[in-house]
């Protein structure tokens, strides 16, 4: 009994310190809201639509450019295309600002993007609290705005698939489309822009064939892919315009599907794994198709 006592009294302390550390870490870490979303929104719209395009911690930028676009709360809806945090420095405060607007009863929404995930279970570089980890985790893969026939997605839309049964990565980091395997790819290199083969599937389509989840005459507002910057065709627009990259932020606004931009500082510098950024003068003078 003496030795086991005097083996208790050695081990003893060594389980505190490592109950302590468990605990430390713990706490440090923070509990990591769900891995996945929240499904589809689909809403009404007020009398206008703002959708804004990759924000990624930009906060001053943000605030620009929907003061250019007149953003009025009580009249307007307002749309985020995800990434709304991330490389930049002030993802906190874009992502206070837009959950502030939420509970003021404005009309305000941002879609799931790859680098919310990343801030949301830890591993982005921006530095937010659990409540906004998890808000963020917790955003819609679509909003649908009804009155003004718009989904908006962060990354891209399959075609002939329907929107509600596409996964979390096709959604959030689709860049081109893959014919053969009738698949996504965030690779450039593979396959086509899937916004070529979303345009070619729409106009070889039927009025009536909804297959795919996508009504003729809705319109797709995505970001994403600052590789390309603005891309406009029939059916779908691409708004992300390497704001974070010292370009500019770019929202399009609705009824008229007007292009509006505020210029934005250089924060994440080129690398190899990052988006080549878009020269400013084609963002110049260009409008909505």
């Amino acid at each position: 009994m003496q030795r086991l006592a005097m083996s208790f009294h050695r081990v003893a302390p060594m389980a505190a310190l490592l109950l302590v550390a468990v605990v430390i870490l713990n706490r440090a870490a923070g509990p990591l809201p769900p891995a996945v979303p929240r499904g589809h929104a689909v809403i009404a719209g007020r009398e206008r639509l703002i959708i804004v395009g990759d924000v990624h911690g930009m906060y001053d930028e943000m605030r620009a450019v929907l003061a250019k676009a007149l953003y009025v709360p009580a009249r307007d809806t307002l749309v985020f295309t995800g990434d709304v945090g991330n490389k930049g420095p002030q993802t906190a405060e874009v992502v206070t600002w837009i959950m502030d607007a939420q509970a003021r009863g404005e009309d305000v929404h941002t879609v799931l993007g790859n680098h919310d995930i990343y801030v949301a279970e830890g591993q982005g570089v921006a530095a937010v609290n659990d409540a906004q980890r998890r808000w963020l985790g917790s955003r819609p893969l679509s909003v649908t705005i009804r009155r003004f026939r718009v989904v908006v997605v962060h990354a891209g839309v399959l075609p002939g698939k329907p929107l509600q049964t596409q996964s979390l990565e096709t959604l959030t980091t689709m860049r081109n489309y893959i014919p053969a395997t009738r698949d996504g790819t965030k690779d450039p290199k593979r396959g086509e822009p899937w916004v070529d083969a979303f345009n070619r599937h729409h106009a070889q389509r039927t009025r009536t064939d909804v297959t795919d989840g996508l009504p003729s005459g809705f319109h797709v507002v995505f970001g994403h892919d600052a590789v390309r910057g603005l891309q406009r065709s029939p059916l779908a627009t691409g708004i992300d315009t390497g704001c974070v990259y010292g370009d500019a932020l770019t929202a399009m606004v609705y009824p008229g599907r007007e292009l509006v931009t505020a210029p934005c500082r250089e924060v994440a510098p080129k690398t190899i794994t990052d988006p080549n950024r878009i020269p400013k003068r084609r963002l110049e003078g260009q409008a909505a198709p």
